[in-house]
């Protein structure tokens, strides 16, 4: 016959019970595969970067860092790209594969830049999503990225990168930062950058 399972608390989930005879509540584990909005930003202006700081992130609490910037560039013939915890020495080594319309356009590797470059700009609309961690062997920081641009359906572009930044001792990221390379160029007035905290 039909039981109607009372309603269980705030938080709570169903589960079959261990004899597989009914259904039951029970809390899960606190933070288990957990995915938190850290920190968002929106720009209200044109500016050359989107920054978001927080209270420093240790690595040993998380598996990663997922950030996710939605916005615009103002001009062409610029890059995008990020700097993580305020470096801004040529630290930052990297090799990205970038596809424009389904043609190669780079297949390369950096070594020594003051920043990883996500994207070459080229006046359109672009997302990017990128997870930056502390590697716990060498407490160096990693990233890896993906970021695309599409301006019409047959104007698109993409990039990838995987890299690292050997200034020592980063076992916490406290920020991120990404911005043009060209000082006289922008992002777009609505430009976002969010940051998630991936637990454990």
């Amino acid at each position: 016959h039909l039981q109607r399972l009372a309603i269980g608390t705030p938080a709570q989930q169903i589960q079959v019970n261990a004899g597989a005879t009914a259904p039951e509540y029970f809390t899960p584990a606190a933070g288990a595969g957990k995915m938190e909005l850290i920190d968002s930003t929106t720009l209200g202006i044109d500016s050359n970067d989107i920054t978001t700081t927080f209270t420093a992130i240790p690595q040993s609490g998380i598996s990663t860092l997922r950030c996710i910037a939605n916005g615009d560039f103002s001009s062409t013939g610029a890059s995008l790209c990020l700097q993580v915890n305020s470096i801004t020495t040529s630290t930052y080594d990297y090799t990205q594969l970038g596809t424009y319309d389904g043609t190669s356009l780079d297949i390369n590797t950096k070594t020594g830049h003051a920043f990883y470059k996500l994207f070459d700009g080229t006046n359109a609309p672009f997302y990017s999503s990128f997870d930056v961690s502390c590697n716990p062997a060498t407490d160096t920081i990693n990233i890896q990225s993906l970021t695309g641009e599409s301006d019409t359906s047959a104007n698109s572009g993409m990039y990838t990168v995987q890299g690292s930044n050997s200034t020592a001792a980063q076992t916490t990221i406290t920020g991120i930062k990404i911005y043009i390379d060209d000082a006289a160029k922008d992002l777009l007035a609505g430009t976002t950058l969010s940051i998630y905290k991936i637990s454990l």
